[in-house]
């Protein structure tokens, strides 16, 4: 029995205006398709602003800012240019506006990245870069 025949499948919301809809398929929406059921939909309210301040630096210390609608777990990996992961740490910022101190001075002259992610990983995720000269 080929497996790959019972992969499941997942499919990506998309929101299209009711009126685009009805003249791409000549009939009510109701009629012309059929409706899955949802199995997660991420709310990607949750995080508002995530920066690192100062994102260049001579001494390697920077700061990660995040502005959050609900306390969060977030996870924090530093990678080379690449790819290569040089270190990891998670936090837990409250709702709001936060700030954490980050000490990247053990890292050579370089280009690095923040990947900052929720421990699910689907709520928050963004890579940021960061400059030690």
């Amino acid at each position: 029995m080929n497996p790959s025949l019972h992969r499941k499948r997942y499919y990506v919301l998309l929101m299209i205006p009711f009126l685009f809809l009805s003249s791409l398929f000549g009939k009510h929406v109701g009629e012309a398709l059929t409706y899955s059921t949802v199995i997660k939909i991420a709310n990607s309210d949750v995080a508002g602003k995530i920066e690192l301040r100062p994102s260049f630096t001579t001494e390697g210390s920077t700061s990660l800012y995040t502005t959050l609608s609900r306390s969060e777990t977030i996870v924090l990996i530093v990678m080379d240019v690449m790819g290569r992961q040089l270190w990891s740490g998670s936090v837990r910022p409250g709702k709001g506006e936060n700030y954490t101190p980050l000490n990247l001075s053990r890292l050579s002259k370089g280009i690095y990245y923040v990947h900052v992610a929720s421990a699910d990983g689907v709520s928050i995720s963004k890579t940021l870069p960061f400059i030690k000269n």
